[in-house]
């Protein structure tokens, strides 16, 4: 049935490759500001940044769709927006898609393309689809045990994990058509409460 419940650990949360690997992008959480950088393939990154400045949206988690964007979580629009990230590392905004959710932070994307938003303040997590053109749309959300934070797609993306700091839970969703999220179990991490960061094979 997937990966074990009991895997997690700490993800880093402000740095992440884009799929080619030639841009590197670190987030300024604090400062409402995104900021990329570019890389030399595998040998680092280079000596300067190109910042995008993305003031009142408070952007947080981030992963690549499937196309290639960019997909940011914007906390203080409690929004999902994608982007195009050019060779350069400049940001050009392509779409965004509203949670309707408090405090929307984390995100991840399971192999067939779906997007899943953990919103913290809600206690639910949110499902997005993008489209080629970089338009976002919110197919549905879910509720989770309370605190929801990180998020894991198993390896073979059958299902998805959430992190619930609240009671110290990971919650297990069986990931059906659509990305559509059914709860097959829970289980308690001893020192979990509060937590944040989790990983699945």
């Amino acid at each position: 049935m997937g990966a074990p419940l009991s895997v997690t650990g700490v993800r880093a949360r402000n740095a992440v490759a884009s799929p080619s690997l030639v841009i590197g992008l670190a987030i300024a959480v604090r400062l409402g500001t995104g900021s990329t950088r570019t890389t030399d393939g595998l040998l680092g990154p280079s000596a300067q940044s190109t910042v995008t400045s993305l003031p009142g949206t408070i952007p947080f988690g981030f992963t690549f769709d499937r196309y290639g964007h960019l997909a940011l979580v914007e906390t203080g629009a409690g929004a999902v927006a994608t982007f195009a990230v050019a060779s350069d590392g400049t940001l050009t905004q392509l779409g965004i898609a509203a949670t309707g959710q408090a405090a929307s932070c984390w995100i991840t994307a399971a192999p067939e393309g779906t997007l899943y938003a953990s919103n913290a303040g809600s206690g639910t997590e949110s499902t997005l689809s993008t489209q080629p053109d970089g338009a976002g749309t919110q197919l549905g959300t879910t509720p989770t045990d309370p605190g929801t934070t990180d998020a894991a797609v198993s390896s073979d993306g059958q299902y998805l994990y959430v992190q619930a700091g609240g009671p110290g839970n990971v919650d297990a969703y069986r990931i059906g058509p659509g990305g559509s999220l059914t709860q097959t179990g829970s289980v308690t991490v001893p020192g979990a409460v509060g937590g944040e960061g989790i990983a699945a094979t």
